[in-house]
C-alpha cells in the first residue's frame, strides 16, 4: 500500500501548485498620490531643514530620468473546486483499491475455510512447510500447494481473481469481458497412460487449443461433442470411457463453475511429465460450498483416470506418434546449440581481429607466420611411431 501514499501526496503537491494564482497589484489601489500634511508635528527649524532637503531633491529629480514605476505581484495559493474534488476522487481511489484488495483476500480465505477439512483429509501436507499456507504473488493472485496422497505426487491451487484493486480493471473485467474469479488445480500424477485429452465449455476451447501445444499436436476437435462442451481426443474411441454418461450429467449439473479438465502427459503445466489441470469459476463468498462436489469429483476422476488403459493398438499408435515428435524436438534443439556454438566461434572471431588490428605491423607480421604454421602443421600428414 505504500505506493499508493505516495501517489496520493504528489497528487495533493501538483494540485495545489497548479491552483496558485498570480494576481496583479494596481499601484493607484494601495498608494495615494494626495500631498501629507504634518507640519504640526514639527517645530520651525525641523520645517526649514526639511524644506532645504526638499529643494535638493527636487533638483536631483530634475536631474535624475524618470525611472519606470515596478509592478508587484502577490502570489496567493487558492482552495478551489478543482482541489477539493481532486481529494475527494484520491480518497474514494484509496477506499476502493482497500475494499478490493480485502475482497480478494477474504474470497481465498473463505475458500481456505470451507474445503481445509476436505484438503487435510485427502492430503498428508498442506502448504509448503507446516506453517503456511496460502501463499500471495499479488492483490489477485494466491496459490496452495499440496502433496502427500496415493496416484499424486502433487497438487497446486492457483487463484485467478478480479484485478478489484484497480478500478480500469474491474470495469473493463465486468463490463467488457465478464471476467470471471477462477481456480486452477494442477494434480501431477503418477500413473498415466500417453493420453493428451480435453474437455470444456464450448467458448473455451479454442482458447485452450491457442494457448496448448499438446492440443494441437497430439489431439482432433471430436466431431460429436455433447450439447454446451467441446472435447480434444487423439482416439474418437475413449471419449465415452473417459467421459462417462455419469460424469456428463455431474458435469452439466455444475456446468455454472465448471470451466475445463485438461490430460496431458507432455509435461507442459511443471516439470512432472503426467499432469491433469481443472478449471472452475469460483462463487460469491456466501456460496462457497456450492463448489464442495466439484472439488469431491476431482479426486474421483484422478483415481480413475490413473487406472485407465489404452488398447494396444492405441497404445502403439500414440507412442509412434510421440517417437516422432521427440525426434522433431531434438532435431531443432541440437540446430539450436550448433547455431549458438557458430555465434560463440563469429564473436570470437571478432575479437581476435579487433586485437590483432591494434598491434603493431611487426607483431602483426609474426602473428601470421605463427598461425600459417599452425595451419600446415594441422594439413600435414600424421605419423603415427610404432614401438
Amino acid at each position: 500500500m505504500n505506493y499508493f501514499y505516495i501517489i496520493i501526496f504528489s497528487l495533493l503537491f501538483i494540485s495545489t501548485i497548479c491552483s496558485v494564482s498570480l494576481e496583479q497589484f494596481d499601484d493607484t489601489d494601495d498608494f495615494s498620490d494626495a500631498p501629507i500634511d504634518d507640519t504640526d508635528n514639527f517645530s520651525d527649524t525641523d520645517l526649514t531643514d526639511f524644506e532645504d532637503l526638499s529643494s535638493n531633491e527636487k533638483q536631483t529629480k530634475k536631474k535624475t530620468p524618470k525611472k519606470e514605476e515596478k509592478k508587484y505581484i502577490n502570489v496567493k495559493p487558492k482552495f478551489g473546486p478543482f482541489d477539493f474534488s481532486m481529494i475527494v476522487l484520491l480518497v474514494l481511489y484509496a477506499g476502493f483499491c482497500y475494499i478490493g484488495i480485502e475482497k480478494n483476500k477474504q474470497i481465498t480465505l473463505k475458500f481456505g475455510e470451507v474445503f481445509y477439512p476436505l484438503l487435510t483429509r485427502q492430503f498428508a501436507q498442506i502448504g509448503p512447510d507446516e506453517t503456511t499456507g496460502f501463499v500471495k504473488n499479488g492483490y489477485h493472485e494466491f496459490q496452495l500447494y499440496c502433496t502427500g496422497r496415493i496416484n499424486i505426487h502433487s497438487a497446486l491451487f492457483t487463484f485467478q481473481l478480479q484485478k478489484r484493486q484497480d478500478i480500469i480493471f474491474f470495469l473493463v473485467d465486468n463490463f467488457l469481458l465478464d471476467t470471471k474469479d477462477t481456480i486452477t488445480i494442477d494434480f501431477a500424477i503418477k500413473n498415466l497412460d500417453p493420453i493428451v485429452f480435453a474437455i470444456s465449455k464450448k467458448t473455451e476451447m479454442s482458447k485452450m487449443r491457442r494457448n496448448c501445444s499438446d492440443l494441437t499436436t497430439y489431439t482432433d476437435l471430436y466431431s460429436d461433442p455433447p450439447a454446451n462442451f467441446a472435447i480434444s481426443t487423439p482416439f474418437s474411441g475413449i471419449v465415452d470411457k473417459i467421459i462417462t454418461p455419469k460424469i456428463l450429467e455431474f458435469l452439466n449439473k455444475n456446468k455454472e463453475f465448471f470451466v475445463s479438465i485438461h490430460i496431458s502427459d507432455r509435461n507442459i503445466f511443471n516439470k512432472f511429465q503426467k499432469n491433469v489441470r481443472f478449471i472452475f469459476n469460483i462463487p460469491p463468498k456466501n456460496e462457497m460450498n456450492k463448489m464442495e462436489e466439484l472439488m469431491e469429483f476431482m479426486f474421483i476422476f484422478i483415481d480413475t483416470i490413473s487406472t485407465f488403459k489404452l488398447t494396444v493398438s492405441q497404445a502403439q499408435k500414440a507412442k509412434k506418434i510421440r517417437d516422432l515428435e521427440n525426434k522433431k524436438i531434438k532435431k531443432i534443439e541440437q540446430e539450436a546449440q550448433e547455431e549458438k556454438i557458430l555465434e560463440e566461434k563469429a564473436k570470437k572471431r571478432i575479437e581476435e581481429e579487433e586485437r590483432i588490428s591494434k598491434m603493431s605491423d611487426e607483431k602483426q607480421r609474426k602473428y601470421a607466420e605463427k598461425e600459417r604454421k599452425k595451419q600446415l602443421k594441422k594439413r600435414g600428414p600424421k605419423i603415427k611411431i610404432l614401438k
